[in-house]
């Protein structure tokens, strides 16, 4: 793990991290919604993390 950032939306996630960070094959709208399938608002309420990570041999 490189980094942990914290967020207090999706969407704040997503615009900073950018969207091609987190799903290249998606677009900001597509991610936004699978995302909020997944997790509803009182989860999201509890904010959200951004994790960093990196393969090592």
């Amino acid at each position: 793990m490189t980094r942990v950032a914290e967020y207090a939306s999706f969407e704040a996630l997503l615009d900073a991290e950018g969207p091609s960070q987190v799903n290249p094959e998606a677009t900001r709208e597509e991610q936004l919604a699978h995302i909020r399938r997944i997790y509803p608002p009182d989860k999201e309420r509890l904010g959200c993390l951004a994790i960093g990570i990196e393969l090592v041999d």
